[in-house]
């Protein structure tokens, strides 16, 4: 994992959940323009449907180091 992921990751807050979301508009799962620091419905979506192309069940929570793994 890069190293300020990895230290987002360990932050819950407006940066860590915006780098998140920068994250999945990176893999094509969040629209452009979509990060807003706030961990919504579709952030939410985004992360279920990445799980999903991964062959993983959908959850009610999300974490960077999923996504970078």
């Amino acid at each position: 994992m890069r190293p300020a992921l990895q230290q987002a990751a360990a932050r819950p807050d407006v940066r860590n959940i915006t780098e998140l979301q920068n994250r999945l508009i990176e893999l094509g799962y969040l629209a452009a323009g979509e990060a807003d620091g706030r961990f919504g419905e579709k952030s939410l979506a985004a992360f279920n449907h990445y799980r999903a192309a991964k062959g993983m069940a959908p959850v009610g929570h999300t974490s960077l180091t999923e996504l970078n793994a």
